[in-house]
């Protein structure tokens, strides 16, 4: 859901011009969701949806990226259960964009371990 906002946005946004503007973590790894009235959920992220996690997770995420991010948001947001809000502000000149911000508690548990091939020592 976005709600428009008066103001400016935080100066600690962080501008996605290209994927390794985000933290470099792609290996798959959990982390245990908690939301405000929701039963907690332990998930698996890997690839770019791990690197945009970790972004929210340290500081909030402008929408208008050149990395294209807005897809694994809405991954995040509707498989992994994950509270992620959007603000939108106002330019001077009238254009609108979005600011990403994590609206729950995400704990990270640790690194999934390979699975081990049937058969082999």
């Amino acid at each position: 859901m976005k709600k428009r906002v008066q103001g400016k946005p935080p100066t600690n946004a962080l501008s996605v011009n290209k994927w390794d503007d985000l933290p470099s973590a792609e290996n798959p790894f959990r982390y245990r969701v908690e939301r405000e009235g929701k039963r907690n959920r332990i998930v698996t992220v890997s690839k770019k949806r791990r690197r945009v996690l970790e972004g929210l997770r340290k500081n909030p995420v402008m929408c208008a990226s050149r990395a294209r991010i807005s897809d694994k948001v809405l991954h995040l947001k509707k498989q992994n259960h994950v509270d992620i809000e959007t603000l939108e502000y106002s330019r001077s000149d009238g254009e609108v964009f979005g600011v990403y911000y994590l609206r729950c508690n995400v704990t990270p548990l640790g690194q999934v371990r390979p699975k081990k091939k049937r058969g082999v020592k």
